[in-house]
């Protein structure tokens, strides 16, 4: 590759001028405008295109519900262990403090976990 592909005098100038921010953006825009197709390793004459990928990692939504009672207890329903699993880890990360974990089975199939909310507290993930 030739230096004198991508600067030219006027090109190098404008770049010079840039935050060090937008030099970053510039040269991401700049890689991944030139060099795309090698990394996806499509040669220029391919009739390929992306759109004919079906994106098999679509989420499942299942609808969930929680409750806290007057007493200070949650309630989770849902549909699995592991989707009411993941709902509570996002509650704990989240600063809730939950103790006396008890799992429940209806005869229409829900499934129920229950804790004891002890309180809040600063949330352990930043996101």
């Amino acid at each position: 590759m030739d230096d004198n592909d991508y600067w030219d005098e006027v090109e190098y100038n404008f770049f010079n001028t840039l935050d060090d921010v937008d030099k970053l953006m510039y040269m991401y825009d700049l890689m991944l405008g030139d060099f795309q197709d090698d990394y996806y390793g499509i040669d220029d004459d391919s009739d390929f295109e992306f759109d004919e990928f079906v994106d098999d990692d679509t989420p499942i939504r299942q609808e969930v519900t929680a409750l806290i009672d007057k007493s200070g207890y949650l309630s989770i329903t849902g549909a699995s262990v592991e989707l009411l699993n993941k709902v509570v880890t996002t509650m704990v990360m989240d600063g809730m403090i939950l103790s006396d974990k008890k799992l429940a089975m209806s005869d229409n199939g829900e499934i129920s976990l229950n804790y004891r909310v002890i309180g809040t507290t600063t949330p352990i993930s930043v996101n």
